[in-house]
C-alpha cells in the first residue's frame, strides 16, 4: 500500500512469509533485495530473538541490493535505516523491552569478538556498514486473547497493557 504524507510517499510491503519453509533461500533474498531498495526505513520482525542464520540470511540478500544499487563507493553506507523489532520478548531481566533495551540487545548480538569464527564477524561488519542507522525495539508478547484467539479483530482492551505500552 502506498500513503501519501505531506510531501512523502510512504510505501508499506509485507514480505510475511519470508525465509520459511515453503519459499527458496533466492526468492526470499530476491524479494527482501527489493523492498531494501524501495525502502528509506527496513523493518525486520522477528520471532523471540536475532538468530545466527538469520543474520546470514541478511547479509546474502543486502549483497543483491547493493549490487543492483551499483554503488561503487565503498565509505558511502547503501542503505538509510534497519530496525530490528523483536517481538515475544520474554528476557525483560536481561534486557528490558524497548528501544533502549533492544539497543544493549543488538549491541551485544552485533558485538565484533576474537573469539567468534570469521565468517561470524563479517555478517556483523557487513550490517554495521551497510546502513547509517541500525536499531533494535523489544516488544513484549500481545497476550492470549491476540494471539491465541482465530477472530481477535482489533480490540484494544483485548491486548496486554504492556505491550499496548511499548506500542507508544
Amino acid at each position: 500500500d502506498v500513503f501519501l504524507y505531506d510531501k512523502y510517499a510512504i510505501f508499506i510491503m509485507d514480505t510475511q512469509g519470508l525465509f520459511d519453509n515453503e519459499t527458496t533461500l533466492m526468492e526470499n533474498s530476491k524479494i527482501f533485495a527489493l523492498s531494501t531498495l524501495l525502502s528509506s526505513i527496513q523493518v525486520i520482525n522477528l520471532n523471540g530473538n536475532i538468530r545466527e542464520d538469520e543474520l546470514q540470511y541478511f547479509q546474502f540478500a543486502m549483497e543483491f541490493a547493493k549490487m543492483a544499487q551499483n554503488n561503487d563507493d565503498e565509505h558511502q553506507k547503501s542503505f538509510q535505516k534497519l530496525v530490528f523489532l523483536i517481538r515475544d520478548w520474554q528476557n525483560e531481566e536481561d534486557f528490558p523491552f524497548g528501544k533502549v533495551g533492544g539497543q544493549e540487545y543488538l549491541q551485544k548480538v552485533l558485538q565484533i569478538d576474537s573469539k567468534k569464527q570469521p565468517e561470524m564477524n563479517s555478517v556483523r561488519n557487513f550490517i554495521k556498514n551497510s546502513y547509517e542507522s541500525v536499531s533494535c525495539h523489544l516488544l513484549p508478547h500481545p497476550g492470549k486473547c491476540v494471539a491465541g484467539k482465530k477472530f481477535f479483530n482489533g480490540q484494544w482492551s483485548q491486548i496486554d497493557e504492556d505491550f499496548r505500552h511499548e506500542l507508544f
